[in-house]
C-alpha cells in the first residue's frame, strides 16, 4: 500500500506516540487514540519508543491497527520497539527498531 498524494498537498503521516506501557491494561485507551488517527486518513505512525512494556495485548491492538488501517487503505508503520525483525515480519508489521532510542521490554523477553 503507498499513500498517494497531489502535487500540492502531500500525504503525511498521522502520528501516534503513546507513552507508558501498551498492555492488557491499557489497550483500551490506546485503542481510542490510536483509532482516531486511523480515521484522519493519512498513513499512520506509530512512535512508540516511549513505551516501557508490551504484552501480547498490545501487540494484539498493533495487529488489529495495521488491519483496519488496511481495511480503509491507509499505510501503517510501527518505529521505536526493541522488537526482532522476524518477529514483525512474521506479524506484519514494519518497524525500524534500529532506531529505537528506548527499547521496550517485551513480556516473556529475557533481557
Amino acid at each position: 500500500m503507498t499513500a498517494t498524494s497531489t502535487p500540492d498537498k502531500p500525504a503525511t503521516a498521522a502520528p501516534w506516540a503513546p507513552q507508558g506501557t501498551l498492555t492488557i491494561d491499557t489497550v483500551t485507551e490506546h485503542w481510542a487514540a490510536l483509532h482516531a488517527c486511523i480515521g484522519q486518513g493519512q498513513p499512520v505512525r506509530a512512535d512508540l519508543a516511549g513505551i516501557t512494556r508490551v504484552d501480547t495485548a498490545g501487540i494484539q491492538l498493533l495487529l488489529v491497527a495495521r488491519r483496519t488501517a488496511a481495511g480503509v487503505g491507509q499505510d501503517f508503520s510501527v518505529s521505536g520497539l526493541a522488537v526482532p525483525t522476524e518477529t514483525c515480519e512474521l506479524l506484519g508489521i514494519t518497524n525500524d527498531a534500529a532506531n529505537a532510542a528506548h527499547p521496550a521490554t517485551v513480556v516473556g523477553q529475557e533481557g
